[in-house]
Order: C-alpha cells, then sequence, then structure tokens
C-alpha cells in the first residue's frame, strides 16, 4: 500500500469514526429527549389525576356537609307546614318525596365521588361496597372476587378503587355484556386486578387511536402507569374483553 493509498485510507477511518460518533451523540441525545419527554407525560399525567381527585373530594364534601344538611332542613321545615286542602297536603307530600329522592341522590354521588369508607377502611371493603351498590343498580352480573390485600397506601387505595370502577363504568355503558368478573390479589409483591366482561368487544388497533379509545381506557392505562405498573387489554368483536392491571404494592407513608 503507497502512501497516498493509506492516506486515503486514513482518511476515511477518520471519517467513518467521526460519523459514527456523531451517531451515537445523536441516539444519546434523542433517548435522552425521549426519557425526558415520558417523565413530562407521567408528571402531567399524575398532576391531572390529583387535580381530578382533589376536586372530587371537594365536591363529595360540598355535597355531604352543605347540600345534605340544606335539603334535610327543608324537608324537617315542610313537615311543619299545616296543609290547608286536601290538595296542599297532597302537593306538600309529593314535595317531601322529590327532597327525599335529591337527598338519596346527594348520598349516593357523594359515596361515588369519594366513599367515605375508602378512607376509614381501605380498597378491599370500599370496592366490596360499590360492587354491591353497582349491581343493585346495574342489569350486568358482576361477580367480585376478593383476595385479603396487605395494607396500600393511600394513593394506591385510591386508584385501585378507580380503576374497579371505571371498568365497571365502561362495561355497563359499552361492553352490552350480561357477565362482569373482577378478581383482585396479591402475587409477588405485586397487586394483580382482573377484569373481563362477555360483552361485544371490539378491535383491539382502537386503542392506539386516542379519539376512539376513550377517557375510560386512557385513564385505566395512566392510573396503571402512574403506580409504575402495567395495562394489558385483550379484546376482539364479539369476544369480550379482559383488562390486567399490575402495580408494586407500596409500603404505607406514615405521612399520608
Amino acid at each position: 500500500m503507497d502512501l497516498h493509498e493509506r492516506t486515503l485510507y486514513q482518511a476515511i477511518l477518520i471519517t467513518a469514526c467521526v460519523i459514527g460518533c456523531c451517531l451515537i451523540i445523536f441516539m444519546a441525545i434523542m433517548v435522552r429527549l425521549h426519557r425526558r419527554y415520558v417523565r413530562l407525560q407521567q408528571n402531567r399525567t399524575e398532576v391531572e389525576i390529583a387535580i381530578v381527585e382533589k376536586e372530587r373530594l371537594r365536591i363529595a364534601s360540598d355535597l355531604h356537609d352543605d347540600l345534605g344538611p340544606l335539603v334535610s332542613a327543608i324537608r324537617f321545615q315542610l313537615e311543619e307546614v299545616e296543609p290547608a286542602t286536601n290538595e296542599d297536603h297532597l302537593l306538600l307530600e309529593k314535595s317531601r318525596k322529590h327532597l327525599d329522592h335529591i337527598h338519596e341522590r346527594l348520598r349516593v354521588i357523594a359515596h361515588d365521588l369519594l366513599p367515605a369508607v375508602l378512607i376509614r377502611k381501605g380498597a378491599t371493603d370500599a370496592i366490596v361496597a360499590f360492587i354491591h351498590a353497582a349491581q343493585e343498580s346495574f342489569p350486568v352480573k358482576i361477580n367480585l372476587t376478593v383476595n385479603p390485600l396487605p395494607p396500600l397506601s393511600q394513593q394506591q387505595s385510591i386508584q385501585l378503587f378507580r380503576m374497579v370502577q371505571e371498568i365497571v363504568h365502561n362495561t355497563v355503558r359499552h361492553a352490552r355484556a350480561s357477565k362482569l368478573d373482577i378478581h383482585f390479589f396479591v402475587k409477588d409483591k405485586l397487586v394483580h386486578l382482573y377484569g373481563a366482561d362477555d360483552g361485544c368487544g371490539f378491535h383491539e388497533h382502537i386503542i392506539n387511536n386516542s379519539r376512539q379509545s376513550g377517557r375510560g381506557l386512557y385513564q385505566l392505562f395512566h392510573r396503571a402507569e402512574l403506580l409504575g405498573g402495567s395495562f394489558y387489554l385483550t379484546t376482539s368483536p364479539g369476544k369480550g374483553t379482559s383488562i390486567t392491571i399490575t402495580f408494586p404494592v407500596k409500603s404505607i407513608d406514615t405521612n399520608e
């Protein structure tokens, strides 16, 4: 190899090394930017969910502490009214029934927003109570299987409860199902939540389109992600839908 060829070879080698280094640096920058983007998206999702939960708590408190007593006071005042005619008596009785219905609806709405039992006793008791109420309200037969859970942090308890709520509501609203099975348990320090219905199902590629997938699946996915977990969905038209969510058990924060 003469001097010219050696010089050309060295130039090509140096150029290849420079290009290779540039590609490595470019890829490193892209990976770093992608990780930053993922972190920002996770932070954004966490903030959105935290804001929603805070607002739910505020509304539930307003309904329970302000509107509930006000309706009760109006109901009590109506009891003091002496009707002059039979028509007045019927009107008062109808008004009392309306107020009783409003009071019951306020209680149910406040409970759905943030059940008191969720804060007092944890996710398991709150989910059992919710499924019992849902079974009386919705035409879908719900089979709930519960295995003992270790003490969960308040955030995990709230998120687990919300995910069960979302699975039930999605099934009732969209699946046209007659049966829904829900099972949650702990294995290998992971909480496993499983839901399966016998409804109409859908094409899985729909979940890749945020406009078609709807807020329900979006919330389930991001709640699982917020807990450092995973979300798996299996469905096809006419074959029902099954959802599996897992997330690691987090030790209770004594500051919560």
